[in-house]
């Protein structure tokens, strides 16, 4: 007699392991995506100055005062010239099938976002006017006492060698003590204006330097609390908050995928408290996407290849899956056991034939399912799948005992025993 197979359910996710993550303002103001207007369009652009924002935030001191002041001014320009103009932001969210025909792909330590600020920023432009101010005063003052200083030390010249004459004419006994201290004294004054005019300059340098100071670390303030930088090779799949959205410290603003998977063909599966307890390593599994019909395309293969020790929160789900929407469709009463299954891929010549075939109406996206029937459309990135486990196979005489037992009441019905336990399902 055939062995029937035994299951229990659990709810996946079309999404390998560890691949998304969410990105979180941390700062409160108003959101700005790089938006660009280039030829009467707006498009999405990595700043120019990304890589030297990033850099100078890590080591302030390998930045000269030159470059320093084109960063800010930079910061300053492309922030006032980011449209605000509002975007179909789906268009760059997700893939092909969904209809992202934009592609937004980042590297690390790109400028992915700025939270714009109103005190943050004019603290910095206010400090950076103000540099420009004594820099302009520095390099006028600079012209004029130069000028003086080649005047005075004319004078400083012509006074010392009148002064060599007199001592001179005085040795000789042609004029008297208080006549060669006269001269002696207007030489020593040339000197020290000439000196005075030298300190006029220093202080000039002086603030401009402190106000490069004040201006280095505005800005590093500023980088720091206001810029999003990408943490890597990533590529956005979803944009939460839209163009000039008001945000505060701690809001999702994106979600983003690593180009780079850990694990491509690996996907979650989240079973509750009693379906936790039977499920094992190597255990066949069937994942369909929720609205397909069973009966009708069956469901994708796959294998249990590892699973959790705890039981995860709802929080902690969404923490894992980079949202908070897949965490409350996943585990709606709460704590649930995350399971990692492995789906079975077609072979490599297979999927070659099939991305050759042009016309080809085959939606199994690669993978090999339980039966032949061609789903109704291709699975994408993020669909949710009801999972079958199969957990053992059994005659069908060991599956009456116990009701038997249960009918007689030899046994009290486990049935009974899981709503005692508040473990209904």
């Amino acid at each position: 007699m055939a062995r029937i197979p035994e299951k229990v359910m659990g709810i996946g996710i079309l999404q390998p392991v560890e691949s998304i993550f969410r990105v979180r303002a941390h700062n409160e103001g108003t959101l700005l995506y790089p938006f660009y207007k280039q030829n009467g369009r707006v498009e999405f652009g990595i700043p120019d100055w990304s890589d030297e924002a990033y850099n100078f935030i890590q080591n302030p001191a390998n930045i000269d005062d030159d470059e320093l002041f084109r960063l800010t001014s930079n910061i300053l320009r492309d922030i006032q010239d980011f449209s605000t103009t509002r975007v179909n932001l789906s268009i760059y969210s997700g893939s092909e099938d969904s209809g992202a025909h934009k592609k937004i792909s980042l590297e690390s330590d790109d400028v992915i976002g700025v939270v714009y600020n109103l005190a943050d920023t004019a603290e910095l432009y206010t400090l950076t006017s103000k540099l420009k101010k004594h820099i302009a005063n520095y390099r006028k003052q600079l012209q004029i006492q130069q000028a003086i200083q080649i005047s005075k030390s004319t004078v400083t010249k012509a006074d010392k060698q009148i002064y060599q004459g007199v001592e001179k004419i005085y040795r000789e006994g042609a004029i008297s003590k208080d006549q060669r201290n006269q001269y002696l004294s207007k030489a020593a004054q040339a000197q020290a204006d000439e000196g005075a005019n030298a300190y006029q300059i220093k202080e000039l340098m002086d603030k401009v330097g402190k106000a490069q100071a004040e201006v280095r670390s505005s800005l590093a303030r500023f980088i720091r609390k206001s810029f999003i930088f990408a943490p890597g090779n990533t590529r956005a799949i979803n944009f939460v908050s839209p163009q000039m959205t008001e945000v505060n410290n701690g809001d999702q603003i994106m979600t983003l995928q690593w180009e780079t998977k850990v694990a491509p063909n690996t996907v979650p599966v989240f079973l509750q408290a009693k379906p936790s307890t039977q499920i094992g390593l190597g255990m066949e599994t069937i994942l369909t996407p929720i609205g397909f019909n069973v009966a009708e395309v069956g469901g994708i293969k796959g294998k249990i290849t590892s699973f959790d020790e705890a039981f995860l929160s709802q929080a902690d789900i969404s923490r894992r899956l980079g949202s908070e929407g897949y965490g409350k469709l996943v585990s709606p009463e709460g704590g649930s056991l995350m399971a990692y299954v492995e789906l079975k891929r077609e072979d490599h010549q297979k999927l070659q034939q099939l991305s050759q075939n042009v016309n080809s109406d085959n939606n199994r996206g690669g993978f090999v399912w339980n039966n032949r029937s061609n789903p109704p459309i291709r699975p994408r990135q993020g669909f949710i799948l009801n999972a079958q486990v199969t957990t053992r196979y059994r005659s069908p005489i060991s599956m009456l005992i116990p009701a038997l037992k249960e009918f007689s009441g030899a046994a009290i019905p486990s049935r009974l025993i899981d709503v005692h336990n508040g473990l209904g399902r």
